[in-house]
């Protein structure tokens, strides 16, 4: 985009970016395509985490006692957040954007707030849904009045935002469900992944060794938070059935937090050396990691919740094993090895046929795999889209 004029914009992310989670690769990707596409990118974020990305990065002050990296709710949100509000409009006065773009709910509260100020489209990136997520995070029950008040809170953000930007199909049609006479112009900008990053390559041994992982074995894996909504205690029943039934299979968990109290759980079972937990691992060496796996588990039971980790196995042509959610069919399609929604039993068995399957099906599942994501979820596939947002009618773009 050298020589042409860029379009100011302020990002917004309520977290401490960059924190090697899901989450923020979704901000990752969208902000590098968004510079790619003629943007002049600014985010504005909590002050822990990596500086990563080609756009600028502005942080609020240090607390010194805060150090949370993990999701979900959390005391110290309240204040971060002002600290946060304070930091963006100071970052509009001085870049005076033409987007301000929000990602989670609380950036899109601090969005719609600026906007009395400013002159500036709010866009909201919504990865999920609020009263869900907090559900999940087991903040709050089901139609008691805690979830009633943040439903109510959920509902205005997407009303006054100028435009909502989905991370899947299935989380817009949840919202046009649950507001049928919604205005606000809703567009789906599903995850993608960066097929340079991730792309096939042979194992590495050298990361193999430097774990401690056995050799002529196939190996199982999981990444993401390890929390009981990403799947973990899913994972680990389903890894126990395994070793206890053959003896050519190791385990690979990626991912934090509590790590010592889930490799305590496989220790209890008698399986140790069967199951590897390396912690959180820097997203741009997560490639060396997920080349030891032969196949990959997504026991992610959300029902709107992004799943973009999923994309990472498929670019790297390795068949995955997940839930039959709608989030899941609409990344791999046909081309999933499914289970139903909770099932961990019909899991293990998908597991297990992906491990007895001969290396001509393996080679064949790697070729549509690779064929399949480079076509329908490469980011260079999404940027049209990614200019439309740009545009002064937020209705271009939907």
């Amino acid at each position: 985009m050298a020589g042409t004029a860029r379009t100011p914009i302020v990002a917004i992310a309520p977290t401490p970016y960059f924190s090697d989670r899901g989450c923020h690769v979704r901000i990752l990707d969208v902000l590098d395509n968004l510079q790619e596409c003629g943007g002049a990118v600014t985010l504005v974020t909590y002050p822990l985490g990596r500086d990563l990305g080609r756009f600028r990065i502005r942080r609020t002050m240090r607390m010194p006692w805060y150090r949370a990296h993990a999701a979900g709710p959390n005391i110290h949100k309240w204040y971060l957040d002002l600290l946060l509000l304070w930091r963006v409009g100071r970052a509009l006065w001085q870049y005076r954007p033409q987007v301000l773009y929000c990602f989670l709910h609380e950036g899109a509260l601090i969005g719609i707030a600026w906007r009395l100020l400013f002159n500036v489209r709010v866009v909201f990136d919504c990865q999920g849904s609020l009263t869900e997520e907090l559900i999940d995070h087991r903040f709050m029950r089901r139609h008691g009045l805690r979830h009633r008040l943040f439903l109510c809170l959920e509902r205005q953000l997407y009303r006054r935002a100028d435009m909502i930007v989905t991370s899947s199909a299935a989380l817009a049609q949840w919202i046009r469900a649950a507001m049928p006479a919604l205005r606000t112009p809703v567009v789906e900008l599903a995850d993608a992944v960066d097929t340079a990053l991730f792309c096939p390559q042979p194992p590495d041994e050298e990361v193999r060794a430097r774990i401690g992982m056995q050799t002529n074995t196939k190996v199982v894996g999981f990444m993401g938070l390890l929390t009981v909504y990403q799947g973990i205690d899913d994972f680990l029943e389903l890894a126990q059935a395994l070793c206890a039934e053959r003896a050519d299979v190791t385990f690979l968990v990626i991912g934090f937090p509590d790590e010592e109290r889930y490799r305590a759980r496989m220790t209890a079972a008698g399986y140790a050396d069967r199951c590897v937990f390396v912690g959180r691992v820097p997203y741009e060496h997560i490639p060396a990691y997920l080349s030891l796996m032969t196949v990959a588990v997504s026991p992610k039971r959300s029902a709107s919740e992004a799943n973009g980790k999923i994309l990472h196995f498929m670019a790297m042509g390795m068949p995955v094993a997940c839930y039959d959610t709608p989030v899941n069919r609409a990344l791999l399609g046909a081309h999933g090895n499914y289970a139903p929604a909770g099932d961990v039993r019909a899991l293990t068995a998908a597991v297990r046929s992906v491990l007895d399957a001969s290396a001509q099906e393996r080679a064949c599942q790697r070729s549509t795999l690779l064929h399949y994501v480079r076509e329908q979820h490469a980011w260079e596939r999404r940027r049209p889209l990614m200019r439309a947002l740009l545009a002064r009618d937020t209705r271009a773009a939907a």
